[in-house]
């Protein structure tokens, strides 16, 4: 590496670095505006997580006003450079028509590409896209394998979606006491989960209920 392009990678990422300290308020009173200016100087330079957070800022009006057309165009620069979160994201604008003309091939792509980079949120996506035949077949299957894998990551969308699978007998057998185990593993945070949670536990044996309950535990108690 060259002493001028050292320079300019050393230069974006002290210019990243005192946007995050800006943003989340390390050492400093969090200030979104001083975070924007600090991220963009550094997404200018080429820093892909700072053009993935430049995308945050301009999708949620943080430190600017809000501006899914620039969002996207910041989200699309860092899902090309391989950040997942801004693949995540550029897949649900195109998914949702935000800030981008509506694509599904182009949903599918990019969610694809972060999914397979372990991207929980990517692989949630992915099977609600595989249950609902968005861009591709309606497989079951396929909708059980990623919304497994997202679940198993502690995701807890998919943990309720996995629920919802376990209970309504989509890819997979039904089984009531699976169900009430993801569901009771998602509901602090899905609302709907814990309301299913009840409905199911008012219709279960109470040795149902235990054995959902102890599978819910094994899982929050298992190895990394």
């Amino acid at each position: 590496m060259n002493f001028f392009r050292k320079l300019l990678v050393n230069s974006a990422e002290s210019e990243f670095n005192l946007g995050v300290t800006y943003a989340t308020g390390q050492g400093v009173p969090q200030d979104y505006k001083k975070a924007f200016v600090h991220y963009l100087a550094a997404a200018k330079m080429g820093h892909p997580v700072a053009q993935s957070n430049l995308g945050v800022m301009y999708s949620n009006g943080q430190g600017i006003q809000q501006n899914l057309r620039e969002a996207a165009v910041w989200f699309l620069k860092a899902a090309e450079n391989g950040v997942d979160d801004a693949q995540y994201n550029l897949g649900i604008m195109f998914a949702n028509g935000q800030g981008v003309t509506k694509d599904n091939s182009e949903a599918l792509k990019w969610s694809r590409a972060a999914a397979a980079q372990g991207h929980a949120g990517a692989k949630n996506t992915l099977g609600v896209f595989y249950t609902n035949g968005f861009g591709v077949p309606k497989d079951p299957t396929e909708a059980f394998r990623w919304t497994r894998e997202a679940a198993e990551q502690d995701y807890p969308w998919a943990q309720f979606n996995l629920g919802s699978m376990y209970l309504d007998g989509i890819g997979v057998n039904r089984d009531r006491i699976e169900a009430l185990k993801w569901f009771l593993l998602s509901s602090e945070k899905v609302p709907e989960a814990a309301r299913n949670s009840q409905m199911l536990i008012d219709e279960m044996s109470d040795k149902e209920f235990k054995q959902s309950r102890t599978r819910a535990a094994e899982f929050k108690n298992r190895k990394p």
